[in-house]
């Protein structure tokens, strides 16, 4: 909950380290590497290295892999502007649903009420009508993925109608924290997972625009808190006396391994960001120093299988997150 503040708070103090800047290599190490790609392996734990889940979803974790890798080889057939659009859009959308996953984790003992439907209505306006800004206001110096990922669209009335509508619902979310603070239902780390989420897309996008202050916020927001949940949920499940978690994972999940839950997604992260940069980005060999042998396999022929196979790992992902995080009845599919 706390990395959009702090993030938005460190920008306000240092704003010439922050702001018309872009993501250097340091940068992308913390924000891209161990942030982003990083927290997309942790779904490792509560999934492939679950044996719970791979006794409950076992069809489903053979399945996806496979059919995400037949999507991208067919979308990338279409070439990669169309290819780079549809994984940009299909992240915006995973981005999104994350935010309104958080929500429903954290109010899961809630009893359901208006309340609960106008904090759904905030967290998906905190993230849509950012978006809407950029489409209507861009291109900005920032992309998603790939340069020109998005489809721009110039509207001043799509962009009145929506900010009026933003404000709207700001202004509702916010009686109804009031009412809800008099009637003491007040849920305070859903309330600060709504705030996050308007403070993360808003500045990144609609104040800053800038490609520093965008991917910080972004990906902070999004991979730590993911990161941290996948923790608490893991260490739930394998220090719990279970007798199905294998050993190896209940010590990873103590407080003192903290660095060894890292290490294992870090790794993969490190391998997948490792052969995008040496096939496809050549952005960051100086990181990727040990992976130049395998510059010479580089052929538009061989880009048809390789780009494929890169991104399954993160479509995976993110099809995945929509049966692992289900909510009923109070409780947390773990």
């Amino acid at each position: 909950m706390a990395p959009p503040f702090l993030c938005l708070l460190a920008i306000m103090i240092a704003p010439q380290f922050f702001i018309n800047k872009e993501v250097n290599h340091w940068w992308w190490i913390i924000l891209i590497l161990i942030m982003d790609v990083g927290h997309v392996y942790t779904t490792l734990y509560r999934t492939y290295f679950d044996p719970s889940q791979r006794n409950s979803i076992s069809k489903t974790l053979l399945i996806v892999p496979i059919l995400c890798f037949s999507i991208a080889l067919l979308g990338y057939q279409f070439g990669e502007r169309f290819f780079w659009s549809i994984m940009a859009y299909l992240a915006i959308f995973h981005f999104i649903k994350q935010q309104y996953g958080f929500v429903k984790v954290y109010s899961r003992k809630d009893d359901p009420s208006i309340y609960s439907k106008i904090d759904i209505i905030a967290v998906y306006a905190a993230c849509i009508y950012p978006m809407v800004y950029w489409h209507a206001k861009g291109p900005f110096e920032f992309d998603w993925f790939a340069e020109n990922d998005l489809v721009f669209i110039k509207s001043n009335i799509l962009l009145k109608m929506s900010h009026f509508i933003y404000l709207v619902i700001i202004a509702t979310y916010m009686i109804s924290c009031v009412v809800r603070l008099i009637q003491q239902r007040f849920n305070l780390p859903v309330a600060l997972i709504i705030l996050g989420t308007f403070v993360s897309w808003y500045f990144g996008i609609v104040y800053y625009k800038s490609d520093l202050t965008f991917t910080l916020l972004n990906v902070a927001s999004h991979g730590v808190p993911y990161m941290a949940i996948v923790w608490i949920f893991a260490q739930k499940t394998h220090r719990s006396n279970n007798t199905a978690s294998p050993s190896w994972l209940k010590y990873i999940f103590t407080r003192k391994n903290v660095a060894l839950f890292l290490f294992i997604p870090l790794g993969f992260a490190f391998l997948e960001e490792g052969l995008w940069d040496v096939w496809i980005w050549k952005e960051h060999q100086n990181i990727f120093s040990m992976f130049n042998f395998l510059k010479g396999m580089t052929t538009d022929e061989v880009k048809m299988l390789i780009v494929p196979i890169l991104a399954m790992p993160q479509l995976t992902h993110y099809v995945l997150d929509g049966f692992i995080w289900k909510v009923s009845k109070g409780h947390v599919n773990v």
